[in-house]
């Protein structure tokens, strides 16, 4: 029997990295037997191995990591953001241990649709070059992550661009996503905007401008607006200091299932999102996204889709205000737009698993 061991951020209650792996395993089913093995890392392994039906163990267990590295066949880290040190160098030193022992045990590595940077600190830089330069083959989910590693000395020719897993979850139920709304909104015959903000460093006072916001589009447009804090552990303490400045009714999206999660974004007229994977689950399902940059991996990829974003010290109530009614407006235009983009970005998603593929059979 085969074994694939794979390592993220996972069981952290954060969506954004559940979808990664949720599609990651999707693609894994159209390419692998049942005969391969899949074990996660998982920070709650019981409730992973319940959520996708895999094995899964503790991702601090570092004896029970070695003990399952000795039979593992490929080990992979990903996707997702997770060679960076802005939020912690920990946890990029973590990453890059891990990888340090599958390499110490002639366990072949991958990096899968990973996000690189930013990178700052110099013992960062250092361990990132040595580690990674050895890594058997390495995906990338942009070209900002590919010029990153070019930064800190790694060129190698053979480094494969590809799409977010995410942007494979195209089937969103957007039926059912209505009915979940018409739970929430008395009236779901107007348009429905949902907010997806993460805590970030500004000098302006972001919170009061997206309450301001909102109760503006409520007030004058009678919108529905619905927060989704896609990190259920972190997301939530911003979202409370917004609403706590809001005058108008809104809703907030804290108790979801993932289907679920991706039903409502699919049944939405506008998203507006810091959270990556908000606007890339929106793009899946043709949701026209406006992005507010936080990381250069926002605005990467608003580029790639045209789809607008603002940068956060030009962020007023007005420009927000006049941008979601404009796009609102051109909505189909948008759809379009997306509709045109997403083969290319799917298709793109299976360069990673040709090669997962190709180590198998």
């Amino acid at each position: 029997m085969m074994k694939i061991l794979i390592s993220g951020y996972y069981g952290f209650k954060n969506a954004g990295d559940e979808l990664i792996l949720e599609a990651l395993l999707g693609r894994f089913k159209k390419i692998l037997s049942e005969k391969e093995e899949i074990v996660i890392l998982s920070n709650i392994p019981s409730v992973t191995s319940k959520l996708y039906g895999v094995k899964s163990i503790n991702r601090k267990n570092f004896w029970l990591i070695i003990k399952e590295l000795l039979n593992t066949n490929l080990f992979i880290t990903g996707g997702g953001g997770l060679f960076q040190d802005v939020t912690s160098i920990k946890s990029l030193m973590y990453y890059l241990f891990l990888i340090f022992i599958a390499q110490i045990l002639n366990v072949k590595t991958m990096l899968y649709a990973c996000g690189i940077g930013p990178i700052n600190t110099k013992i960062g830089k250092f361990w990132t070059r040595l580690i990674l330069k050895k890594v058997d083959y390495i995906t990338l989910r942009d070209n900002f992550s590919y010029e990153v590693l070019k930064s800190i000395g790694i060129y190698r020719e053979d480094i494969v661009i590809c799409a977010d897993p995410v942007v494979t979850l195209n089937e969103g139920n957007k039926s059912a996503g209505e009915i979940l709304l018409k739970k929430i909104f008395k009236n779901t015959n107007v348009p429905i905007l949902g907010i997806a903000p993460r805590a970030c460093s500004t000098s302006i006072d972001f919170c009061k401008v997206i309450a301001e916001f909102s109760d503006k589009l409520i007030e004058a447009n009678n919108w529905n607006v619905i927060f989704i804090p896609f990190d259920l552990q972190n997301d939530i303490t911003v979202i409370k200091n917004i609403t706590s400045k809001m005058k108008k009714k809104h809703f907030v999206l804290d108790n979801y299932t993932l289907s679920e999660l991706v039903d409502v974004v699919s049944a939405l007229d506008i998203l507006l999102g810091m959270r990556l994977h908000s606007l890339i689950l929106a793009c899946a399902n043709k949701i026209p996204a406006i992005g507010i940059n936080y990381d250069p991996k926002v605005k990467n990829f608003q580029q790639l889709i045209d789809m607008p974003c603002f940068e956060i010290p030009e962020l007023s109530v007005e420009q927000l205000f006049d941008k979601t009614i404009k796009t609102y407006e051109q909505r189909d235009k948008y759809s379009k737009i997306l509709g045109l983009k997403l083969p290319e970005l799917v298709e793109s998603v299976d360069k990673p698993a040709v090669i997962v593929s190709n180590l198998f059979f």
